[in-house]
């Protein structure tokens, strides 16, 4: 991950973290420039997911069907049953 100094543009260092939640870090930065000198804290927070991981495929699956009425999670058995034939 690369961060960049806010002051001169130049990369920056990160030089500590801190989490603070699960999904939120308090990075502590340094700019590599030696004549700007900045340092600064930023926070970086997990927004949302792109692409379930496939670790976690089967819950995500079990809990939808879930949700499902008895009749709708029937009809899912059915069309899946003719997908294996």
């Amino acid at each position: 991950m690369r961060v960049r100094c806010n002051q001169c543009g130049s990369l920056g260092i990160i030089t500590k973290s801190d989490r603070i939640s699960e999904n939120v870090s308090r990075l502590y930065c340094r700019c590599k420039s030696a004549s700007c000198g900045h340092a600064w804290v930023s926070t970086l927070a997990y927004s949302h997911t792109t692409r379930p991981s496939s670790k976690q495929g089967h819950s995500v699956a079990i809990a939808l069907l879930d949700a499902l009425s008895p009749e709708a999670r029937t009809k899912i058995i059915e069309e899946l049953t003719k997908l294996n034939k």
